[in-house]
């Protein structure tokens, strides 16, 4: 019977403390802060078996802390005394001034000072991610250091070789981690953790090349010192519940245990800007994508989706920190111009985090586009022959549709019942409107296969009977001759004023202007080469335009 019990409380010991794996997740974010109290404790008050699995590490003194220290989980970008790291997450502890750490989602890096060796800013790997029993991390670098006595904090009176110049120090510095046990470690509250202990060794191997005044060659020296420390980790610990430091007799010299744990304030994620925030029709750009408590670092940049209006193709996106992202966004020459909204799914958060007007399409000078209908108006219950005209398009080359839409809440409808493509700039369509449309102004829209959607707004306009009717119906103007040959006449059925003429060529582009006032208007056209032109008379915001043939 005694010994069934003891097997039942060995499975049930194993099943609440078992081996634990430390993962990127279990470690600190941005905004977290854990507090430690500091301590030099008795070391015959202390048991503790350090290596193994399954082990039992008891610091049950009774502590008093002679300190206390925090560990600040915070964003480089933030910190402006940052040494030598811009994009990564760093820990800062503030016991013994400012003493930083390097958080990536693989490892975690030691960022360390060496005073009197005159070394600062030493980055040495102390763990990988994930953590667990029998891993280890190894990193190592080359330091040369240089200057006087009084450089390095020696008194040139006390130090025990006289007539010393100067010093050079050749560093080869090492840094060890293993994880080499596994258990239940109780803290002096009498807290017990489930834990994985990982034991640290730093050694500093030091060629000290000593030039003296007096007689030469220079004098060498060598120094070995270790630094050890032991970690003790338990999952979701945000950074370690325990940290013993040794001297090289192996004594604790000071042992730190973490007494409480803040969580960083809650954020609600938010998408921020883009910058830049505009390119042209048929450019790619690199931009950032800024945010505002996310926390990018703790997924990949293939967890991240991006979604965007269909004018936009958004590739290579990398994280640089928590809360910026960079991308190329592009499109192409038949893109529609204006805003365009970016979605960005936060797989941390789980959320979308959407920017409304984040990305803005110029015009290019390149893009295909519609410059003309003629003509540019007609009235309600009628049918005409119109002819679109486009610069840059390829009509030919893609299926097209043709659309009339009528702007704003008007009743009725305009509609184009067929079309002809002339060549790749010219379509031939019939248009009908509506008996009850009443005026109004509309968008022309040709879609294409190749050019994709193009828009010409405002171009087509819808007029009743009276002051619009005399304008552009009884009071038509007449051009002629036509052919022309130098000389060109607009003659109204009778006085008009403010009226804008227009003559551009089959392209869309504008070659002579005028602004004139009469019955008769007559316009030098001499310097037109022959062909087909387009003259557009514009009175009241109300227009018409006419093909004529230059011909001599």
């Amino acid at each position: 019977m005694k010994n069934c019990i003891l097997f039942l409380a060995i499975i049930f010991s194993n099943s609440v403390f078992s081996q634990i794996t430390f993962t990127r997740s279990d470690y600190g974010i941005a905004g977290d802060k854990v507090l430690y109290a500091i301590d030099s404790p008795i070391l015959n008050s202390i048991y503790v078996n350090w290596a193994g699995a399954n082990q039992t590490w008891k610091f049950k003194f009774s502590q008093n802390p002679k300190r206390y220290d925090s560990a600040v989980f915070l964003s480089a970008s933030t910190d402006p005394n940052a040494p030598g790291v811009t994009t990564n997450l760093l820990m800062r502890t503030v016991g013994n001034g400012d003493v930083y750490q390097e958080v990536t989602n693989s490892f975690l890096k030691q960022i360390q000072d060496l005073p009197k060796y005159k070394i600062f800013g030493v980055k040495l790997k102390s763990l990988n991610f994930p953590l667990t029993y029998l891993t280890t991390c190894s990193d190592s670098t080359n330091i040369i250091t240089k200057g006087t006595l009084a450089d390095f904090g020696i008194s040139a009176s006390s130090f025990p070789i006289q007539g010393v110049d100067s010093v050079r120090i050749e560093a080869k510095i090492n840094s060890y981690s293993i994880c080499d046990g596994w258990g239940t470690l109780t803290l002096p509250d009498s807290s017990v953790h489930n834990s994985l202990g990982v034991k640290t060794i730093i050694t500093i191997n030091a060629n000290i090349f000593i030039h003296l005044i007096i007689w030469y060659p220079s004098a060498v020296l060598n120094r070995v010192e270790p630094i050890t420390s032991y970690q003790w980790y338990e999952q979701n610990s945000k950074n370690f519940i325990a940290n013993a430091t040794f001297d090289t007799l192996g004594n604790i010299t000071s042992f730190a245990s973490k007494v409480l744990y803040v969580p960083p304030k809650k954020v609600t994620p938010q998408f921020i800007s883009v910058s830049p925030d505009s390119a042209m029709q048929g450019q790619t750009i690199n931009v950032s994508l800024y945010f505002k408590g996310t926390h990018f670092t703790q997924t990949t940049a293939n967890a991240i989706q991006i979604f965007a209006y269909s004018n936009l193709n958004i590739t290579s996106v990398q994280i640089i920190n928590d809360t910026l992202l960079t991308a190329s966004i592009g499109s192409n020459l038949s893109s529609s111009t204006g805003w365009n909204y970016i979605d960005v799914f936060d797989p941390i958060a789980k959320t979308y985090l959407y920017l409304n007007n984040a990305f803005k399409i110029t015009p290019s000078p390149l893009a295909p586009k519609l410059v003309s209908i003629s003509p540019g108006f007609g009235n309600n219950g009628q049918a005409y022959d119109a002819t679109i005209v486009g610069t840059r398009t390829h009509f030919t080359k893609g299926s097209n549709s043709i659309q009339v839409s009528v702007n704003g809440s008007s009743i009725g409808y305009v509609s184009v019942n067929y079309f002809t493509v002339l060549n790749d700039s010219t379509i031939n369509c019939h248009i009908v409107i509506d008996s009850n449309t009443k005026d109004t102004s509309c968008t022309v829209m040709v879609s294409n296969s190749v050019d994709g959607n193009l828009n010409l707004y405002n171009a087509f306009s819808v007029v009743n009977t009276g002051f619009n009717e005399m304008i552009l119906t009884k009071n038509e103007p007449i051009i002629f001759p036509n052919p022309a040959n130098v000389y060109l006449t607009i003659s109204f059925n009778g006085f008009v004023e403010n009226i804008a003429i227009k003559i551009s060529d089959i392209t869309g582009r504008t070659l002579k202007s005028f602004s004139e006032n009469g019955e008769k208007i007559k316009l030098d056209v001499s310097d037109l080469q022959n062909g087909i032109y387009f003259v557009t008379i514009t009175v009241n915001n109300f227009s018409s335009s006419k093909k004529i043939i230059i011909n001599r």
